[in-house]
């Protein structure tokens, strides 16, 4: 299934929105709905690595997990401490950010030599070129609907 695909069946995902501190959690579901029973997904689309014993509180994410979250394919993770390394690593590695500048998009046509801000040059802004990202979410959405896992792990 492309992107388009998924994104044209969205309203058949089940949607949670996170409000920190963790503690506070407001879930906005269509499984009450006859119209959306049994299409909903059960992902947050977080990666979180829990402590021993599990699932009590999510330890912070340093450099060691890096690898780890990549692989998850997850757009989202938690949790970091404040100014932690893994951070910047994920701005320049992940998202191209370099210090004090905005996430480049695809509208981002300026060059990056010299540690130029590719973003001082804009393109046409309706265009979207999707990244290594993109592809990774696509990834997932595509394991989460898969026959192995969409049934079996199901919101019920």
């Amino acid at each position: 299934m492309g992107m388009g695909q998924f994104a044209s069946n969205s309203a058949n995902v089940l949607c949670e929105l996170y409000i920190f501190p963790q503690k506070v959690t407001s879930t906005l579901s269509f499984a009450m709905l006859q119209e959306f029973r049994n299409t909903t997904v059960n992902s947050d689309l977080h990666f979180i690595s829990w402590d021993n014993p599990p699932k009590q509180h999510p330890h912070h994410l340093n450099l060691a997990d890096m690898q780890r979250m990549i692989d998850s394919n997850a757009p989202f993770a938690r949790k970091f401490p404040q100014d932690d390394p893994v951070l910047d690593k994920i701005d320049s590695e992940l998202l191209s950010r370099g210090p004090g500048m905005f996430t480049p998009g695809g509208w981002c046509v300026g060059s990056r030599e010299n540690g130029t801000d590719p973003c001082s040059a804009i393109g046409n802004i309706t265009v979207l070129r999707p990244g290594p990202g993109a592809k990774r979410l696509e990834t997932l959405i595509t394991t989460l609907l898969s026959n192995e896992n969409f049934r079996p792990r199901q919101c019920k």
